[in-house]
């Protein structure tokens, strides 16, 4: 094994702080948008890969929204104001997907690989 690969496990497998309810948001919300890339790609082409793929892509999603309703009682942030959060993100996320993706995905993958 690389030493590189060897640290990368070694990261994966380290204790993390508890996600805080803005580290939380952003994950959820790139899960979410994962989420509707891969149920395409699986509705488009329905190999067991997809389909493993979306199944996957959904375990982090609720992995990552578990921890943003944590985090919001952690931080005292009501139900209704962290789904506010989460819909704020979104609608700001959107119209820059791929450059959110390309920033936010490998830290969130990072933090709930143990999802999978």
């Amino acid at each position: 094994m690389s030493a590189a690969a060897l640290a990368l496990s070694m990261a994966l497998l380290a204790p993390q702080d508890p996600a805080t309810h803005d580290q939380a948001v952003t994950c959820t919300g790139v899960f979410l948008f994962a989420n509707i890339l891969m149920a395409q790609a699986a509705e488009a082409d329905p190999s067991q890969e997809n389909q493993d793929n979306a199944a996957a892509v959904g375990r982090l999603m609720k992995a990552a929204d578990d921890d943003r309703l944590a985090a919001a009682r952690r931080e005292g942030i009501a139900v209704e104001a962290s789904g506010q959060a989460l819909n704020s993100w979104l609608e700001v996320s959107l119209p820059n997907t791929e450059a959110v993706m390309g920033r936010e995905l490998d830290p969130c993958l990072q933090r709930y690989m143990s999802a999978i």
